[in-house]
């Protein structure tokens, strides 16, 4: 048989996926999952003013996850970490929605960014947002995707800062039923 002449006279699932296992330490191809939204509750103590030009870190409400990944996550209504319980490979997926407040033109950027047991990962995971104020569409997110090898015990955080506000008095708050952080790990065998 040629290259053109190659077929797959039969597949087998099960066999591919042991196989993958085997081969690269992890459960195969479906990741573990979890996910968190910051409170509901717009006048709650999860709404942050992004407005200062320090790091807001970002508290979370709700979470849900696979049924098996309290294993594999932890983290509880009002924290602001999710703890990474197994080593592995790790996707993080942030998106803080937030509001300019600011009636008329008052312009503003904030970014979010990754944080790894307290220390910024802003090279590589910063993401602006920017809005020219409440005339002109006053909504806006900062989300990002980021892969990385995480340890046992690694605590990650979200924060957000404001920056280049048109007034000091301008202010931009997270709009909480509309941000979330979802992690998919796949750890590494014998975790």
């Amino acid at each position: 048989m040629g290259e053109k002449d190659f077929k797959i006279e039969s597949l087998d699932v099960a066999s591919i996926s042991s196989t993958l296992v085997a081969s690269n330490g992890h459960r195969g191809i479906t990741p573990y999952y979890f996910k968190a939204n910051i409170n509901n509750d717009s006048e709650s103590i999860y709404r942050k003013d992004l407005s200062t030009t320090s790091d807001v870190v970002i508290q979370w409400g709700s979470f849900s996850a696979d049924n098996d990944s309290t294993s594999y996550f932890t983290c509880t209504a009002g924290d602001t970490e999710i703890i990474i319980k197994k080593a592995g490979l790790y996707t993080i997926n942030y998106n803080i929605h937030w509001d300019n407040t600011v009636s008329g033109a008052g312009r503003a950027t904030v970014y979010g960014s990754i944080w790894v047991n307290g220390e910024n990962q802003r090279g590589v995971t910063k993401s602006y947002g920017y809005s020219r104020g409440n005339n002109y569409g006053d909504r806006n997110n900062c989300h990002l995707t980021y892969t990385e090898r995480f340890a046992a015990d690694d605590a990650i955080e979200i924060k957000c800062t404001g920056i280049d506000f048109d007034d000091a008095s301008d202010a931009c708050y997270t709009i909480n039923d509309e941000s979330s952080i979802q992690i998919y790990g796949w750890p590494d065998e014998g975790e």
